[in-house]
């Protein structure tokens, strides 16, 4: 993620209204038509007369570069230089990490306290990686839904046991059906190979699942997940896609031959 922010002074102070009314039509213009763009306003500063405060935040390089080249930027420093400016500050913030400012106890934190860092405080993505893993599995166990479901991009593809889910609330759906006659599952993934490339990245795991049935009985799942990881726009890593590749599937002393 890129920040940009700074400030405009505008030659004649008694301008900023006129100007600010010609920013708005730009503003909703870049929000809507722009990929990439999260945030784009031009707003006044309440402190200082005939100042206008820029906030601006942009998925990466590709969308801030076209964006450079697009008719809405251009326009916007058209009309800005009609009106005329005094000086202007802007500068632009790399985002290696993003979490909530206050804690589940509506505590406000300094500190990055959802994160793992290294040695240059930012966040160590294969740690985040495998740890969305580890996070995915304790969800099963422990039977949260919420927080299983946090571990996927709103856009992800799960390809599991000869279905295709895509999109959140399609993989919450079929999960809590495959899960509605299971008592108890624990999964355990293991030996995970993970590949990052900026924001990024792949994986392949090696499965092992223990469940009961609501009846009695148990069962076992053997199997391997390939899978593809995006940062997201809060900086958190999630599943785009998981495949479970399945090498087992049966009773849990593994003695059923057409199982597997």
């Amino acid at each position: 993620m890129i920040i940009i922010a700074g400030t405009i002074d505008l030659a004649d102070a008694s301008r900023r209204d006129e100007a600010l009314q010609l920013a708005a039509v730009l503003q909703k213009k870049t929000r809507e038509e722009e990929p990439g763009c999260h945030a784009y306003v031009f707003s006044a500063d309440p402190c200082v007369s005939g100042r206008i405060c820029v906030y601006e935040l942009w998925q990466d390089e590709a969308s801030l570069a076209a964006h450079f080249e697009h008719a809405n930027y251009l326009k916007m420093r058209a009309a800005l230089g009609r009106i005329g400016l005094k000086s202007a500050d802007n500068s632009k913030y790399r985002v290696d990490l993003h979490e909530p400012v206050y804690d589940r106890t509506f505590t406000p934190r300094a500190d990055f306290f959802t994160a793992s860092h290294d040695g240059a405080g930012a966040m160590d993505d294969d740690r985040a990686i495998r740890n969305l893993v580890a996070r995915y599995c304790h969800a099963i166990a422990e039977r949260d839904d919420e927080a299983w479901l946090d571990a996927w991009a709103e856009d992800a593809e799960w390809v599991v046991l000869g279905r295709t889910l895509r999109g959140r609330a399609a993989i919450l759906a079929h999960y809590r059906e495959l899960l509605s006659g299971v008592r108890w599952a624990v999964q355990q993934a293991t030996d995970g190979i993970v590949e990052v490339d900026g924001a990024r990245g792949r994986g392949r795991w090696l499965v092992f699942e223990f469940l009961q049935g609501v009846r009695g009985g148990g069962g076992q799942n053997v199997a391997r997940y390939r899978d593809d990881y995006v940062r997201c726009a809060d900086g958190r890593w999630r599943f785009a896609r998981r495949e479970l590749l399945v090498t087992y599937l049966g009773p849990a002393d593994l003695n059923d031959p057409e199982r597997g």
